[in-house]
C-alpha cells in the first residue's frame, strides 16, 4: 500500500478495496480470532487483487509515456553483476537490448535471470513451518468487513 501510494497508483486501490483487519480459524469446533491488526501495531491488510495492481501500474505507465511491452519474451540477461546490465529481448520478430541502472529478477526459479547471477554470487533463504494453510477462493460477498 505504502509504495503504490508513493508512486501514484493507489487511487482505484483507495476506492474500491477492502480492509481485511483480522481473520478466523476454526479449531476443536471453536472459532479464534487472529486480530491482525493489533499483531501488527494498526496496520491493516487490504483486499485488492493482484491483477487489480497490475492495471493500476500499467496505467501509471502508460500515463507517465514511457514504452511499455508486451509479447517481449527476454532471451538473455548480461552484465548482471556490473553498473550497466542489460536484458537481451525480442519483440515484433525483432532482437533488442535494454540497458538498465537496476535489474528485477522477477521471473520465478527457472527464469533468466537467475541464470544470469555469476557463480558463487547466488544465495537463497528459506523458512519450513510446522503448518500449512489451504484457501479456498469464492465468489460470494465476503463474511464482514473486517
Amino acid at each position: 500500500m505504502d509504495a503504490l501510494r508513493a508512486s501514484g497508483a493507489a487511487e482505484r486501490l483507495d476506492r474500491e478495496s477492502l480492509v481485511h483487519e483480522g481473520i478466523e480459524l476454526r479449531w476443536n469446533r471453536r472459532g479464534h480470532r487472529i486480530d491482525l491488526s493489533a499483531l501488527s501495531g494498526g496496520r491493516k491488510v487490504w483486499v485488492y487483487a493482484q491483477t487489480e495492481v497490475v492495471k493500476d501500474l500499467i496505467a501509471l505507465q502508460l500515463a507517465d509515456g514511457a514504452p511499455l511491452l508486451f509479447e517481449a519474451p527476454v532471451t538473455a540477461v548480461t552484465g548482471a553483476d556490473t553498473e550497466r546490465p542489460v536484458v537481451h529481448y525480442t519483440h515484433n520478430g525483432t532482437a533488442r537490448t535494454l540497458e538498465c541502472d537496476y535489474l528485477a529478477g522477477c521471473d520465478g526459479y527457472h527464469g533468466i535471470v537467475r541464470q544470469a547471477i555469476p557463480q558463487g554470487e547466488l544465495r537463497t533463504h528459506g523458512r519450513v513451518y510446522p503448518y500449512s494453510w489451504f484457501g479456498i477462493l469464492a465468489d460470494v460477498p465476503p463474511p464482514a468487513r473486517n
